[in-house]
């Protein structure tokens, strides 16, 4: 017997995502079309956090020097 709320799609179709961060992870984030830009983003913000890290720790204050 059929579920009574079944939705049936031609082969090779995945439902449609029920909100906007399903839409968001599946059609701009994992995408392969914006797969590459994405590692980008992800690596210099990545890069970023650790040189935000470094210059907050005790170890920024090689970048100064003492005169």
């Amino acid at each position: 017997m059929a579920e009574k709320n079944a939705v049936y799609l031609p082969r090779g179709q995945a439902p449609p995502p029920s909100s906007f961060l399903g839409w968001l992870w599946k059609e701009q984030i994992v995408n392969p079309a914006y797969r590459e830009g994405n590692w980008a983003i992800a690596r210099a913000v990545g890069l970023f956090g650790l040189g935000i890290a470094f210059v907050r720790s005790d170890f920024g204050a090689v970048l100064v020097p003492v005169f």
